[in-house]
């Protein structure tokens, strides 16, 4: 994933058009946040989708790995919904801290582990409400 502004890539647009470009791209493989968000639909998806997320349809979860020592975790957050769930596994710092930000009231389900060693599950489905910080 790359994130340009509009200036940004107009010009690289621009420079594209004209012939070859050299980028220098910086790579950030851990976040210091993440967004679950997710927007459910009954019968047939509207013919237009769109949907901003607001602060009001977001709730805050400071998220904290802690294992005894360095490594990488699994991790996923899944939507509930309908007798469904959906979502992605992603890798993770085995130890530091993250803001989420996710959805409220959604019904989702957590996990994160490190194979063969150590893992938390959520055993109930849980939900942030909005105004408060998980």
């Amino acid at each position: 994933m790359a994130t340009l502004d509009a200036d940004q890539g107009g010009g690289l647009i621009d420079a594209l058009r004209r012939g070859s470009v050299d980028l220098k791209v910086t790579s950030h493989p851990t976040t210091d946040y993440a967004y679950d968000v997710v927007r459910h639909w009954a019968g047939a998806v509207p013919a237009d989708p769109t949907w901003r997320v607001e602060p009001r349809n977001l709730s805050r979860v400071d998220v904290s790995f802690r294992n005894h020592r360095p490594g990488t975790a699994n991790e996923y957050r899944y939507d509930v919904w309908d007798g469904w769930s959906a979502g992605n596994q992603l890798t993770a710092p085995a130890q530091g801290e993250r803001t989420d930000w996710v959805t409220s009231g959604t019904a989702w389900v957590e996990d994160a582990f490190i194979p063969t060693e150590t893992g938390q599950h959520s055993l109930d489905v849980l939900r942030y409400p909005h105004g408060r910080t998980h």
